[in-house]
């Protein structure tokens, strides 16, 4: 079954708060998932419990 959108049917939804709200909400979301999940990657047994950031070995020369 064919529906006939409106031409400007893009420009409706760009002038709607709701949906600009809705869309940066689910994109954050969206971010936030693929951050944990690379975090995940890294670190499968979870963050070093003493991790200061700091390794001797970039002080070798």
């Amino acid at each position: 079954m064919l529906q006939q959108f409106s031409q400007n049917w893009q420009a409706v939804l760009a002038a709607d708060p709701g949906y600009a709200a809705w869309m940066l909400k689910d994109e954050e979301e969206r971010m936030a998932a693929i951050l944990a999940e690379e975090e995940a990657r890294h670190h499968p047994y979870g963050p070093a419990e003493n991790d200061t950031g700091y390794c001797w070995e970039a002080t070798r020369q």
